[in-house]
Order: C-alpha cells, then structure tokens, then sequence
C-alpha cells in the first residue's frame, strides 16, 4: 500500500492516506492480549482533513437524521389531528382507521360525495365482509338504510332481500313490503313491483280447506301486468297464468281473460323465456280456447 500510488483514488489526500498505512503498521500496539483497544488515540491523527470530513460528515447527517424524524412527527401529528375532526355517519373514528388502505379511501370518497352507488359499495362490503372490508352487519345495515331512505333503488331491493331472508338481518316481512312498495309506488321501481308480486302470492295456500280469502289477488295482478309492460321477463308468463284464474279475495275478484294470456305468453316466447316458451308449448299441446290441440307444434 505504500509503494503502489495506484490505491491513491482522485479525491483522496495523500497524506492521510500514508498516515492510514502507519496507522495500520502501528495498529498491533493498540491491542492487548484480549484484543481490545487501549489507547487507539495515540495512533489517530485527529487534526487530518479527512478525520475532521469524516467527523463533521457524521455530525451532520445526525443533524439531518433529526431534522427529518421530527419533520415526520409534525406530519404525523398534523394528519392524526386532521382525521380526529373527520365525521362519519356510521362508524366511528377508531373503527376507520382499523379499515385497509382501500377500504378507507372508499369510505371517505362515498362519505364526502354522498355518492349512492359507493354508499351501497360500501354496505354491501361490510354486510358480506367483502373487498377487504371486515364483516360488520351493524354498520352495513346503517349504510344500506340510509341509501335506501334517500331513494336508491338497488339499496332498497338488496335491504328488501335480506330482510325477507332473515339469515343476515332479522326478518321483517312487514319492512321489506315497506320498502319495495315505497320503491313501486313513489321510484316507479319495476323490479320491486314483482317482488311485491311474489310477496303477495307466497301466502296463497292450494289446500281446499283453507281460505286464500286474505290473499290480494287484485293487487298482485295490477302489478304484475305493470311489471310485465315495463320489461320484467318473469313477470310477463306470471300474469298470463293470472289471467287464467279466476279468484275472489276480500279485496275484489279477478277474472279469466283468454286474450291477456295469448298476448302475455307470446309476449314471453318473443322474449326467450324458457318457462315461457314450455308453457306456451303445454297449451299448443292441449289445446286452449281458439288453439287446437297439435303436440307436433
């Protein structure tokens, strides 16, 4: 090292260079038999310009060092202050920051937007523990109510729908027709009208000795043939079969009409039905008013 100037890099002081190798030759003296340094003072040239770089170099990125992580707390103070005034409708202050990276985004962007389709994002998320969002049907349900109590039909439908299941919610058949009729009637739902439907003739009964007396065939057919006008494909073979019967309830009677049936069954069989289309099939088959029998159609 002290004959081959080739170790000297550009940059370096060859002095201090030259001093490192007698330092290095001198090293041993510093040691005693248990290998450690007793007085290494002696040997380090405190007064080289490279000791003084070294030592003003380290001191500064101490400096450094501690200007950035005192920065870093008042950022992080500052950010904690900010979210500690956030307001959120459902959830409370601790329970968002225990939410993923996504999971808050997504609430802050639904919450300050008032956005209906990210508000129901959001419920369905934490009604089904989805989308990273933990499963917490408390405030799922919040979220899914107050959509549904600004008007959005599809959080309306979905609240309907597990209120009717009752294996997430409590069941509540008397909200969820709450629901799908404020949907049917003030929103022109039309998807909520044939749930209504559905809701409706659930509880007919086929048993002879039992009355159907409570039933509201006069409503169910109404909305039926509503939803079956607006393009609700189940609803177009259901009210055909409605138009066949002929029922008296507390609320009216309904009566048989030949015509609906053709016109809706047909209606069915032009929209790819496949219930439609075997039902269609069964009365070409049997034969029904003006249709002769004909199993080969």
């Amino acid at each position: 090292l002290r004959n081959d100037k080739s170790f000297i890099i550009n940059g370096a002081n060859c002095d201090d260079y030259l001093s490192y190798i007698d330092f290095i030759e001198k090293s041993q003296k510093a040691f005693n038999s248990t290998r450690r340094i007793i007085h290494l003072s002696d040997i380090i040239n405190h007064s080289s310009s490279t000791y003084q770089k070294v030592k003003i170099g380290k001191s500064m990125t101490r400096s450094i060092q501690k200007i950035i992580e005192e920065e870093k707390i008042v950022e992080r103070d500052k950010i904690q202050e900010i979210e500690r005034t956030l307001e959120f409708k459902f959830l409370s202050y601790e329970e968002f920051c225990d939410l993923d990276d996504s999971c808050q985004k997504l609430v802050l962007y639904a919450e300050e937007n008032d956005d209906s389709d990210s508000i129901f994002l959001v419920a369905k998320s934490f009604l089904e523990g989805i989308n990273k969002f933990p499963k917490n049907v408390e405030i799922g349900e919040r979220y899914l109510e107050y959509n549904s109590t600004n008007g959005d039909v599809e959080s309306i439908e979905l609240y309907a729908d597990l209120l009717l299941q009752g294996d997430v919610l409590r069941k509540s058949e008397e909200k969820a027709i709450e629901l799908l009729t404020e949907a049917a009637t003030k929103l022109n739902s039309s998807t909520s009208k044939f749930k209504l439907v559905n809701i409706i003739l659930s509880h007919q009964s086929n048993d002879i000795k039992e009355s159907n007396e409570d039933v509201n065939y006069v409503l169910a057919k109404q909305l039926c043939k509503e939803a079956a006008d607006e393009g609700i494909i189940p609803a177009m073979l259901l009210y055909a079969k409605l138009s066949r019967c002929q029922r008296k309830c507390k609320y009216g009677k309904i009566f048989s009409d030949p015509k609906e049936v053709l016109k809706y069954l047909k209606m069915s069989v032009d929209h790819e039905d496949p219930d439609g289309i075997a039902y269609y099939g069964r009365l070409l088959e049997t034969g029904y008013t003006d249709i002769k029998p004909d199993p080969n159609k």
